[in-house]
């Protein structure tokens, strides 16, 4: 609409100030000068016409592996009510998840439902109040492109995929339809943002497809998006068909959610590195990825072929779990990460780009009391050795160094690649500011 006011406009000024032109001839004025004034004019009223926009900011959170073990649903249990409650469970990390203008989970296993029997590993079927407490605490997305994704069967796969979008979530990486899209692109604030999962296929058994060793059925194939190192090449070329599908589609910013890598490994492999450096080729902006249980280091990466800079983020490890010290002999498995994206639309411009990244490290507290176990997801911001927290929390004193430990742990290891002074970890003292 301003554009066509300008050429109105100037369209005017051209025949009034032609005429000008005619006239003033005769008072022997030169017709360059003319033509000098009407350019003059011409910008200036451009100038005037000119709009310009603030740009627009989002932030957009991710949180690691939801692993449902037994102890963590039987804890969530309520006798009196014959129901499932684990919002206690996230009370903590809430306000940290709600805040963002979107947040996604990785959510590892099944919503089977309670006729299939509920179970930990190595077949996850988790409760349906699980998604209940994941809304309530500020999830938006579910990831579900991941190694469990068939742990109860076809049936598991569909239940999942209703019980997930009837409680008004999105999930990516799987879809009920072939037709339909297994990715979203999220308009947020009038930014465009898509979200797409992968998730790394085991060894082919007979021609067919495995996730986990567990032969993904024919009708299920080309409903999870997976990929297979044995078979890479075919499956980057269809990534690659994606990504410049979505960028037609007008997506301003893209993210992909991997689950890949090595279980337990705190450093990423070969393939991670390449399928990184392939997506960032690809002109992927974000890459977050998860399955090994531990965090792994972020970095930025760089392509000469797309001329983007990609950040990545190998592994949020687990958000919640009972893989930890005295389960699994690892305490790594205890740590996880909210990652937090600040996302900045330059309208003027038309450039969308990743502005900062911060993290919060996060812990999953175990305790024993009235003849079960309490799980909670513990943000740690504070000064864990300040006396307040403990009267806060009530924790004991082995608990507030194990706390302490974790963020060490987490706020050593997640730079050791960046060399970005951008990033840093997200302190409370910020968080108040």
């Amino acid at each position: 609409m301003v554009k066509k006011i300008i050429l109105l406009i100037t369209g005017i000024l051209i025949v009034f100030l032609t005429g000008c032109i005619d006239f003033n001839t005769d008072k022997g004025m030169k017709k360059n000068s003319f033509e000098g004034n009407l350019y003059e004019k011409e910008e200036k009223l451009v100038e005037g016409f000119k709009e310009n926009y603030e740009p627009i900011d989002i932030v957009i959170s991710s949180i690691g592996d939801i692993l449902i073990h037994n102890t963590l649903y039987m804890a969530a249990y309520n006798s009196e009510a014959n129901t499932y409650d684990f919002k206690p469970q996230f009370k903590k990390v809430k306000p940290f998840l709600e805040k963002s203008d979107l947040t996604v989970a990785n959510l590892e296993g099944t919503l089977a439902g309670g006729e299939e029997g509920y179970s930990g590993y190595p077949l996850f079927n988790a409760p349906d109040n699980l998604i209940e407490a994941l809304k309530f605490c500020g999830i938006d997305a579910i990831t579900a492109a991941n190694n469990h994704r068939l742990d109860k069967g076809t049936k598991g796969f569909y239940r999942t995929i209703e019980v997930v979008r009837n409680s008004g979530l999105d999930i990516i990486g799987v879809k009920k339809v072939v037709e339909d899209k297994s990715y979203i692109i999220k308009n947020i604030k009038g930014v465009k943002v898509a979200l797409v999962n992968y998730t790394y296929e085991t060894a082919e058994q007979s021609g067919y497809k495995t996730l986990n060793d567990i032969v993904v059925p024919k009708e299920l194939e080309d409903k999870i998006d997976s990929f297979n190192k044995g078979n890479l090449e075919k499956d980057l070329k269809v990534m690659k068909e994606r990504i410049e599908y979505i960028k037609k589609e007008g997506a301003d910013l893209i993210i992909f959610f991997m689950h890949w890598g090595n279980e337990y490994e705190r450093v990423p492999d070969k393939l991670q590195k390449a399928l990184a450096q392939k997506l960032c080729d690809y002109g992927v902006d974000i890459i977050i990825g998860g399955h090994p249980h531990v965090i792994q280091p972020a970095e930025y990466i760089y392509s000469n072929i797309s001329l983007k800079e990609t950040f990545v983020l190998y592994s949020q490890g687990n958000f919640i779990s009972d893989q930890r010290e005295e389960t699994i002999k690892n305490k790594y498995s205890e740590d996880g990460i909210i990652t937090e994206l600040y996302i900045r639309k330059d309208v003027n411009n038309k450039k969308t780009y990743l502005k900062e990244v911060r993290f919060i490290p996060t812990w999953v507290n175990k305790e024993t009391g009235s003849g079960k176990y309490f799980y909670e997801v513990v943000p740690l911001l504070e000064d864990i050795r300040d006396s307040s927290i403990k009267e806060k929390y009530n924790y004991y004193d082995s608990t507030l160094k194990r706390m302490e430990n974790s963020f060490k742990r987490t706020s050593d290891h997640i730079y050791s690649f960046i060399e970005k002074k951008s990033i840093e970890v997200f302190k409370s003292k910020e968080l108040n500011e």
